[in-house]
């Protein structure tokens, strides 16, 4: 499971300890009748008590538990319609809905509410959180209002330097308003992912045309016409000095990804590398490229730079955000756009190996992506778990980390459609719970290159026997993917390699 950058603005929380009466909504189906998944999101989890825990200290950890499954139900739903449902989108804004829908993370939890309670003969603490969704509907029209009023401003104030021959100030002014756009566009993502508005409910087409204005005007202050990847690379570079001041903290630098597939290509390693060269000699930032545990074990001061690139008629559109990890929240932004031509007159891919494959698969993860119910995994590799890229002759480690007793399945799905069973109900025990544990296995990057995917599964219970056939020392899954993925619980989607 991909961990998920999430920050949560608390407003109204509430929270009820209490040590009497059982409540309702400890029972399932008492919970689903009062909270209907129609107008709600809804957390839930326990914990027996065990040795010398204070409960208080067993309700902190069980409530954040509970907002991050909200967060995650979230995070599932937007991606979900990004992948299935654009069809159903105004065409229009389907493309901006999906580059939006790619950097969702910042959820603000409006009128979250939380409830407790200490079962004392069972010693079992549960916790509920819930949230209306109408609430957060209204939080985010009225965000958007918000940032589109002070856009305006912000082109106004722009004109105003231009005026006065103020080029610099005016370009920064410009700059200042990227960040703003992706604040918008992730609460328009919201309201059609959750809410289910049409582009019109969302100012969609206001928004289009202060982007169209706002690009007009900085064209008129830098050409960026017929450059190279390098050009490409400074012009990104300076966008964020232009928007930043001074920055101590350490940027992570993950490789961009086509479009909203998480897939990487040659022109990713390529871009990647330029632009972490860029980003140290024109922005002054301290960029680190090396692999790091799940971001809430060592990162949690630090930020994260990443982005994607988009087909756009004859050039590809390359939109890269930095972000405050802890929070959340978008700091900066820089859209730029590379010729396709270049690309090609320099025999630079830009689409990933085995896309349609790999796509696919996709797909059909997501068709069956399901929210959790309590149970939270961490998966990451020696490079992390953000936008993975390996070269031939790198090797990569697995590990994984649970909240509860769980059984894991660990699928490979190799570039050339091969799919190898890692490993089949392997057993986290009480003894290991949020510990890390790293898998027995480590891999080489060879051929065939292209997407590579790592399919994770956990449930309570031991998964039902797949067909497998043992070559070369590993058990190769002959049943087909619908076979593999139908009837899983808690079903999550990992990441994709490009190797």
């Amino acid at each position: 499971m991909k961990k998920i950058l999430i920050s949560f603005l608390l407003i109204c929380l509430s929270a009820n300890i209490i040590y009497s009466q059982e409540p309702e909504w400890i029972d399932y189906n008492s919970r689903k009748q009062k909270f209907p998944q129609s107008f709600y999101f809804v957390g839930f989890s326990w914990e027996k008590i065990k040795g010398d825990k204070v409960p208080n200290e067993v309700f902190a950890k069980l409530k954040n538990q509970v907002k991050t499954q909200i967060s995650e139900a979230m995070q599932v739903t937007v991606a979900t319609t990004t992948i299935l449902q654009t069809s159903e989108i105004d065409n229009k804004f389907s493309q901006s809905f999906k580059q939006s829908s790619v950097s969702f993370s910042n959820v603000n939890l409006v009128g979250l509410k939380t409830e407790t309670y200490f079962h004392k003969r069972k010693k079992t603490a549960y916790v509920l959180a819930y949230v209306k969704k109408s609430a957060l509907s209204k939080h985010y029209k009225q965000n958007i209002e918000k940032k589109l009023s002070q856009i305006s401003s912000n082109i106004e104030t722009a004109k105003k330097y231009l005026s006065d021959n103020n080029k610099q100030k005016a370009l920064t002014t410009l700059y200042n308003c990227s960040p703003i756009f992706r604040d918008i566009e992730q609460s328009q993502t919201f309201l059609v992912a959750i809410s289910k508005l049409k582009a019109a409910q969302v100012d969609f087409e206001k928004t289009n045309k202060l982007k169209l204005e706002v690009n007009s005007e900085i064209s008129k202050i830098e050409t960026d016409k017929n450059i190279s990847l390098t050009d490409l690379c400074y012009l990104l570079s300076n966008g964020f000095k232009m928007q930043t001041n001074k920055i101590n903290k350490t940027i992570r630098l993950v490789p961009f990804t086509y479009q909203d597939t998480k897939m990487g290509s040659e022109f990713s390693r390529r871009l990647y590398k330029m632009l972490e060269q860029k980003l140290i000699q024109i922005s002054g930032y301290n960029i680190n490229t090396k692999a790091n545990l799940p971001i809430n074990d060592n990162q949690k001061n630090n930020l994260l730079l990443t982005g994607t690139y988009w087909e756009n008629q004859d050039n590809l559109k390359v939109i890269a955000i930095l972000k405050d990890i802890n929070s959340g929240k978008t700091l900066a932004s820089v859209e730029k756009e590379l010729p396709i031509s270049w690309l090609e007159n320099n025999s630079i891919s830009f689409k990933p190996e085995n896309f349609e494959k790999a796509y696919a698969n996709m797909k059909a993860f997501s068709e069956n992506e399901v929210i959790n119910g309590g149970l939270l995994i961490d998966v990451w590799t020696n490079k992390g778990n953000e936008n993975l890229i390996f070269t031939e002759a790198e090797r990569m480690k697995l590990h994984v980390r649970a909240n509860k007793e769980c059984y894991l399945r660990f699928i490979y799905h190799m570039a050339d459609g091969s799919k190898v069973l890692l490993l089949d109900s392997y057993y986290i025990g009480t003894d290991k719970i949020n510990k890390v544990i790293e898998l027995p296995y480590e891999f080489e990057c060879a051929a065939p290159f292209g997407v590579e995917t790592l399919q994770l599964n956990a449930q309570t219970k031991e998964f039902a026997k797949l067909n497998t056939k043992k070559q070369y020392g590993y058990d190769f899954i002959s049943d087909d993917m619908e076979k593999i993925i139908q009837n899983v619980r808690g079903f999550k989607r990992v990441d994709d390699e490009t190797m």
